[in-house]
């Protein structure tokens, strides 16, 4: 019998309207279609949807009937994250208070649902997004990811990402205009595939936010 897998996608935020002590202000949440639909989950505490909240490590944002964007600046990226998401920060690499990301890279937490990150040119740090799966995003990459139950879907607008099954090491590299769909946790390869332009489209209209 093989042991079960756990699958999880990181995609850690700190968002709020509290400044920690001894914790840096990693980003800020910047735009919901409904503010009613989006609030923070830090600690112990559900935080309402505020333009302009700060958003420190582990902070969890969670969007219901409504997509949200937030600048992570501390690592350089945009993140536009759609309804019924949720997400929260792990660590952001340079911060000596916080929990070291895996190669100094700055990760997050994908818990559910789905996200945009974009991250620009002048990133000054690695950015890596996991799930049972580790999604490496290099500087100047735009991609969205989805996790629903099992299943990681990945796709790739510009630059490149290195997507590692974890529990099996299966990876694959994939470059603008490719994607995987991965329903196997124990799958021992990755096919990545070249999706038309509408498919690619039609995946990233559907995270919702802004250019």
């Amino acid at each position: 019998m093989r042991p079960q897998k756990v699958v999880c996608v990181v995609l850690t935020l700190a968002l709020g309207s509290m400044v920690h002590a001894q914790v840096e202000q990693a980003g800020e949440l910047v735009f919901a279609d409904d503010p009613f639909a989006v609030f923070v989950l830090r600690e112990s505490e559900q935080l309402p949807f505020e333009p302009g909240a700060p958003v420190y490590s582990a902070d969890a944002v969670v969007t219901e009937d409504s997509s949200a964007e937030v600048d992570l600046f501390s690592v350089g990226a945009t993140l536009n994250v759609a309804p019924n998401t949720h997400m929260r920060v792990a660590s952001i690499a340079g911060h000596a208070s916080r929990a070291s990301a895996d190669n100094g890279r700055s990760s997050m937490e994908l818990v559910s649902g789905k996200l945009r990150a974009i991250i620009h040119d002048d990133s000054r740090d690695p950015f890596n997004v996991a799930s049972r799966v580790g999604v490496a995003g290099v500087r100047g990459t735009d991609f969205v990811i989805e996790i629903a139950g099992d299943s990681v879907r990945l796709a790739v607008r510009t630059g490149e990402v290195e997507y590692t099954h974890r529990f099996t090491d299966a990876r694959a590299v994939l470059r603008a205009g490719e994607g995987i769909d991965v329903d196997d946790l124990f799958a021992e390869h990755i096919e990545v595939g070249t999706w038309s332009q509408e498919r690619l489209d039609d995946f990233f209209e559907s995270v919702g936010g802004y250019e």
